[in-house]
């Protein structure tokens, strides 16, 4: 069996004869992973035609600055009917958590709701839903109630079943799961006794792997145009950065990238004194954080997504950096503006790129609980990690209905880096590193700054903080 068939079989990925044969016969090895690596994330038939297209489009993509960095770009797909694009999107998050599910637990489930009164009572059986109701019934025992494209169904999970009854325990609404149980017909309908509830999470690596010995260094939250954003801070890290500190010399020689992980500038709120000229000094603000990036060593490649404050409307996703307001962004040469959330993959590592945003509301519940910012964003972020989904919750408001859901980890990563919460900490997760960095305000002007940098090594993804 060939790589390719094994790629095909390994991600359960759905191709016909005639796109396999299209595939091996590929001469150009690049353009070759860059296929197979956006197939593994489509949950269609992929048919001849497919491949052709895509042979095209990567035919014609230009390579990064860096040719050992690869960003996969955004999907895009119009949906003119915003109901339609809301259920596509509900059925493209299901169907992606659920194959996540499938990959980890080597479970498969073949059923769906419209399938189940065709059973016999009492038959075994396997299938995914998203729960949307959750209650206690007789003895104790929980009632679920999940749906799946086709329909609903409900789950009975006895407190006899002590680890699966902590599992649903723990579950959410709009959780994905995968359900093993006997199907129990009744006069009054059917349900599901459940035997064992599989939820998504992060696989560990089945091989070991190291990146090259390179450093990326990863920052957040500048929020340039705040009447405290610490300026001399800020100059002294891109001193650093360029090897001023005689010191740091050789090791930042080895810094090759640049991550920000939004809040580029300060934008503008409701309350904000600039309300009546937010265009003219959304201008201003990201001219004077231009200025300021462009000191940065040019063999540096620096990549940026947004946050919630870059946002001239408050919509998620948040929306790609505006050409026209961030003009002087666009013209830095060795910049590149992402979107949140972004995949890059430098030198043999996933890295995956969000503000934080996304997840706020579960880093409150958690903070409210342990009182502790920190310890509340380790655990909110290995939460997110574990589930394989960005998003607090899917009725977050300002949602587009884009007809496909961007917010799956689909991708393992190797490292996770956020922002937002002005809270530099980090950790590990099943082998992968996640960041968190504060921001360059200064808060309260009697404490000390703790405005800081994570440098971290490809190699072994050894992590180190830098206060400035």
């Amino acid at each position: 069996m060939s790589r390719i068939e094994d790629f095909v079989k390994n991600n359960k990925i759905f191709i016909t004869e005639n796109a396999l044969k299209l595939l091996k016969n590929l001469n150009d090895s690049k353009i070759l992973e860059e296929i197979l690596h956006e197939i593994k994330s489509r949950d269609e038939l992929i048919t001849e035609n497919t491949i052709e297209t895509l042979i095209k489009k990567y035919s014609k993509t230009p390579s990064l600055k860096d040719t050992d960095i690869e960003s996969p770009r955004r999907e895009v797909k119009e949906v003119t009917d915003p109901t339609m694009g809301y259920r596509l999107f509900l059925e493209d998050r299901f169907n992606k958590l659920k194959r996540i599910i499938e990959k980890i637990t080597g479970k498969r489930s073949g059923l769906n709701s419209a399938n189940l009164d065709k059973l016999m009572d009492k038959s075994p059986l396997t299938i995914a839903g998203m729960l949307y109701n959750k209650e206690e019934g007789k003895y104790g025992a929980l009632v679920l109630e999940f749906e799946d494209p086709q329909g609903s169904f409900r789950v009975i999970v006895p407190k006899s079943k002590t680890d699966t009854f902590e599992t649903a325990q723990k579950m959410d609404l709009d959780d994905v799961a995968l359900i093993e149980g006997i199907l129990v017909k009744t006069q009054n309908g059917f349900y599901i006794r459940a035997n064992k509830i599989y939820l998504p999470d992060l696989e560990y690596e089945t091989e070991s792997r190291e990146g090259k010995d390179i450093l990326v260094a990863c920052i957040s939250d500048i929020r340039y145009g705040n009447e405290t954003f610490d300026e001399d801070a800020f100059l002294n890290f891109i001193g650093f950065l360029n090897g001023e500190i005689k010191e740091y010399k050789e090791l930042v020689s080895k810094i090759k990238c640049l991550l920000i992980t939004g809040d580029l500038i300060e934008g503008f709120s409701l309350e904000s004194k600039y309300s009546l000229q937010i265009a003219d000094d959304m201008y201003y603000q990201y001219e004077g954080l231009a200025k300021l990036l462009s000191k940065i060593r040019d063999d540096i490649a620096i990549y940026a997504i947004p946050g919630e404050r870059d946002q001239l409307v408050k919509l998620i996703p948040f929306q790609e950096f505006d050409e026209e307001i961030a003009a002087s962004l666009f013209k830095i040469k060795n910049l590149m503006l992402l979107n949140d959330p972004d995949l890059l993959e430098i030198s043999n590592r996933k890295i995956l790129l969000t503000h934080g945003y996304y997840f706020e509301e579960s880093f409150r519940k958690k903070l409210k609980a342990l009182d502790d910012i920190p310890e509340a964003l380790i655990e909110t972020i290995k939460e997110v990690i574990r589930k394989r989904y960005l998003l607090s919750n899917i009725r977050i408001s300002g949602l587009i209905p884009l007809g496909y859901d961007p917010f799956v980890i689909t991708d393992r990563p190797d490292i996770f880096i956020c922002g937002h919460f002005n809270a530099a900490t980090h950790g590990s997760y099943h082998g992968c590193l996640f960041l968190s960095n504060s921001s360059w305000i200064n808060y309260i002007e009697d404490e000390e700054p703790t405005h800081s940098c994570y440098i971290f090594n490809l190699k072994d993804l050894s992590a180190k903080r830098f206060l400035f």
